[in-house]
């Protein structure tokens, strides 16, 4: 029986690619945002029978370390500072606040699938940037080309509404996007955190900002894959001090 492989992914980073790991496939398919590879990884792809899908291929070093954020991510000046390089990808929103030039230093490139805010006097300072999308108020469209079997009574030039599925993901827990921090972490009520009313917090000290493990990404949630279970109670910050919310600064949202 024939196999074939068909990687579906965000990022795809294939510096490493092993020959003799998928020479007994037929067919190769990688489907991605970005593609990371290197000339030995360049090299083991033209033996193999592989099809791009990706909307950028970048060559990045084999020793250059990948962070690959998926949602929101924000740098400030007060993060810490790598020592080594890297390749930041983000599938969602990056925001580059003023005066980080040390925190992006050793950053060798920077792709965003989706939206960049950055300081005009910062931006021209910046390793090799791409963005794929193009953002209008709050909005980022993509160009799809779509082929249809089964076009019924369309005609060309005809004007329809769609809706493009990417991905389903079943009994997933989900958060809104809001909820999960730039660090990777949540705000998770525990018990006698809040006020008789439900929503008041009366105890900031029960709450507890956790670390998740992320998965997919939508326009309004993130799924959790790890470090949160169903029914508990996450808070989406609206003002914080020191990292953790006072009275009534948090909207209420329950995992699932």
């Amino acid at each position: 029986m024939a196999k074939n492989l068909i990687v579906n992914c965000a990022t795809c980073d294939a510096r490493t690619m092993q020959e003799e790991n998928y020479a007994h496939y037929e067919t190769i398919v990688i489907n991605s945002a970005a593609l990371l590879t290197s000339p030995e990884g360049k090299a083991v792809m033209s033996k193999l029978p592989v099809t791009l899908n990706c909307a950028n291929v970048l060559e990045v070093a084999r020793d250059v370390h990948l962070r690959a954020i998926n949602g929101k991510h924000e740098i400030h000046d007060s993060d810490a500072v790598s020592p080594a390089p890297f390749y930041l990808v983000v599938n969602g929103v990056l925001t580059i606040h003023p005066h980080t030039q040390k925190q992006l230093e050793h950053c060798v490139g920077i792709t965003v699938n989706g939206t960049l805010t950055c300081p005009e006097s910062m931006y021209a300072t910046l390793a090799d940037v791409s963005v794929n999308g193009t953002t209008t108020d709050g909005f980022t469209t993509y160009p799809v080309t779509i082929l249809l079997s089964e076009y019924g009574d369309l005609n060309p030039g005809m004007n329809v509404s769609a809706h493009i599925i990417v991905e389903r993901a079943e009994n997933a827990l989900c958060v809104p996007a809001e909820a999960v921090n730039s660090d990777g972490t949540v705000l998770v009520a525990g018990e006698g955190a809040f006020a008789e009313d439900g929503v008041t917090i009366a105890d900031p000290s029960k709450i507890e900002s956790r670390p998740v493990t992320l998965g997919r990404v939508s326009q309004d949630f993130v799924e959790i894959s790890s470090g949160l279970e169903e029914g508990e109670t996450v808070l989406v910050p609206i003002q914080s001090t020191g990292g953790m919310p006072s009275a009534g600064s948090a909207a209420v949202a329950s995992a699932g």
